[in-house]
């Protein structure tokens, strides 16, 4: 898997011009004052779509038929995407934890220390659910069927979210909605430990899950 990491991050090495977008993009956010939970949501999730990128590059002049000729099998292929985008969303968020202590003298952030460590550790389970989502279809389709699932998915999830929104708004004061907030007001009651410990069970299934549709999907390919 060493050498598949240091492969990957030699790729990443050459993308500098979108690194460098990526950085004068969350410049310009922090400049702009938006919130640093949503400004550390949106520099770890271009770290993840960074990090699935180097699929495409591997695909490239029937690359990966040689890949497969190096200390690695399609397992430890499959494996590794899924340790390579964790090592960059956690460095991600260890970037923006230490931007936000060094700048939160002199901007008023509206969380807490305790809130942006628990914001960003939401952050870090969320986009490793959205990327046991993204993975598999990575490794399965081609970059052009890839390009129109990404959109589909992205518009699915607007879709989702605006029409969760309305519903919301519609159903407001309904007896429905009243019993939907009293579960999550019992969720908020429960231990901190105990709301950790099936956060992390949840995010574990999802990638285990998620790893074994990928190994096999990448043992039915052909190189």
């Amino acid at each position: 898997m060493k050498t598949l990491l240091v492969k990957d991050y030699r790729i990443l090495m050459t993308q500098k011009k979108s690194l460098l977008i990526l950085l004068i993009v969350g410049v310009v956010m922090m400049i702009s004052n938006l919130e640093i939970d949503f400004l550390t949501g949106y520099m770890m999730m271009m770290a993840m779509v960074l990090s699935l990128g180097t699929v495409n590059y591997d695909e490239l002049d029937n690359g990966m038929a040689f890949i497969m000729t190096l200390p690695a099998n399609r397992k430890t292929y499959a494996v590794e995407k899924y340790v390579l985008t964790l090592i960059n969303i956690v460095a991600c968020a260890v970037m923006m934890l230490v931007i936000y202590f060094i700048t939160k003298g002199f901007i008023n952030w509206q969380f807490g220390t305790g809130d942006m460590v628990s914001v960003t550790a939401g952050w870090i389970c969320g986009i490793m659910i959205a990327a046991s989502v993204m993975i598999p279809l990575y490794l399965k389709f081609g970059a052009e069927k890839r390009r129109v699932i990404m959109m589909l998915l992205w518009g699915i999830v607007a879709v989702i979210a605006i029409g969760g929104q309305k519903l919301a708004e519609v159903m407001a004061g309904t007896e429905a909605m009243n019993a939907i907030n009293g579960f999550f007001t019992k969720i908020s009651t429960l231990p901190v430990g105990v709301v950790v410990l099936a956060v992390i069970a949840v995010v574990a299934m999802a990638v285990i899950l998620s790893l074994g549709i990928s190994v096999g999907i990448m043992k039915k390919k052909e190189f």
